[in-house]
């Protein structure tokens, strides 16, 4: 994502999430099935436990490996505008991430043409990002550690293994528990922060209760406004009141 993409034009298909969503579709339309060669594993990925950086929202270093970025209105990129996006990994070589608002009318199925139809496959799945949207990751819900997978924050998990994807996608996980998404985020050591320099994100702990929203096309609507009063509340200087004398 470039920062210059930062401003207020307005999207066609009426608004940005929309032009966003298509995008993705397009995409994985074109997408085969999934290639497992350039997927990334857990031990390619940066370190969870990576380096802090510097939030906008907050104005003090923090690592931002298992948190939650929101959108800022005015960010206009077609990847990113109106996204909510889980950062699964830090460290000294960038971010990694996954959007986790932009459902998409393709089914998982489509990728996985080998397996036994569940309930888990007919599901659609979900656009993590530009990044090689041929490649696979998943997100699991769980309070108790998921056998091949890593915990992100809470009880969310990330997959990153063939092996164990396929095999929570014939276990026929609800979608409230188990999402498939096709590419992902990155950022190269440095972007970033730059992008929070110029209040294109708004940072929060992750929630799975986010993550894994029952209705994720209104999840960027909800935290946007909840993290600008949040914002205006910190931003409102403070009232004494006192009484006068008599």
């Amino acid at each position: 994502m470039g920062c210059r993409n930062i401003g207020h034009r307005r999207a066609p298909f009426g608004t940005p999430f929309a032009w966003h969503v298509a995008i993705a579709v397009w995409m994985l339309m074109w997408v085969p099935a999934v290639d497992w060669t350039a997927t990334p594993a857990a031990a390619s990925l940066p370190p969870a436990s990576g380096r802090a950086i510097e939030s906008a929202d907050q104005g003090r270093a923090q690592n931002v490996a298992g948190k939650i970025l929101v959108a800022s209105r005015g960010l206009t990129d077609p990847n990113f505008a109106e996204s909510v996006v889980l950062l699964t990994d830090h460290g000294a070589g960038g971010t990694v991430g996954l959007i986790v608002n932009a459902r998409t009318t393709v089914p998982i199925a489509k990728f996985f043409g080998h397996l036994t139809l569940t309930k888990s496959s007919a599901e659609p799945a979900y656009f993590g990002g530009p990044v090689a949207p041929a490649t696979a990751l998943a997100l699991v819900r769980s309070v108790q550690p998921v056998e091949g997978a890593r915990r992100v924050a809470g009880d969310i998990h990330v997959v990153s293994t063939r092996e164990r994807l396929e095999a929570l996608l014939t276990a026929g996980r609800p979608p409230s528990e188990f999402r498939v998404y096709l590419g992902h985020a990155g950022w190269s050591p440095g972007q970033l922060q730059r992008e929070m320099s110029l209040n294109a994100w708004h940072v929060a702990d992750a929630d799975a209760e986010v993550v894994f929203d029952a209705n994720p096309d209104t999840i960027w609507l909800r935290q946007i406004r909840r993290a600008e009063a949040l914002q205006a509340a910190v931003q409102l200087p403070t009232v004494r009141y006192w009484a006068p004398k008599r």
